[in-house]
């Protein structure tokens, strides 16, 4: 009878504790890797088991040439990085107090992001899909 009362009790707390737990501070995080938007994509093409492991929720500093510019859903700016020639990019979600530091970002400009790893990229060449690195909760790196 304990246990009945006891349970719902207990999924209701760990639910409260995740809803109302601090969120993460990436921009005051230290990168763990810092590396070309092309480097990145190239090692989730070769081993997409290694490089899961290696990157995912990971804190990254990420170089490259801004080949689209856009708004999502959300109206959070997303600023796709790709190097010349690379198949695949990585796609940056920005904050929304980095808003006024990604306004005067140009298609064509490099610059340097750091965010955190959500997908790593990947592709399918039977059906010719290609599938870009997500970065979330990114900002400018000057």
């Amino acid at each position: 009878m304990y246990a009945a009362l006891l349970i719902p009790v207990i999924a209701v707390s760990v639910g409260l504790y995740l809803f109302y737990m601090p969120h993460r501070d990436v921009q005051s995080e230290k990168p763990k890797y810092t590396m070309e938007a092309g480097s990145l994509v190239n090692e989730f093409f070769m081993d997409q088991s290694a490089a899961n492991e290696k990157y995912l929720d990971q804190v990254i500093l990420v170089k490259g040439v801004v080949r689209g510019k856009e708004t999502d859903q959300n109206n959070q700016t997303v600023l796709f990085l790709k190097g010349d020639g690379d198949e695949a990019g990585v796609r940056c979600t920005f904050l929304s107090e980095a808003e006024v530091r990604t306004a005067g970002i140009q298609i064509g400009e490099r610059i340097s992001v750091k965010g955190v790893v959500r997908l790593g990229a990947s592709i399918d060449r039977d059906f010719d899909i290609v599938e870009h690195a997500i970065m979330e909760k990114c900002d400018i790196i000057q």
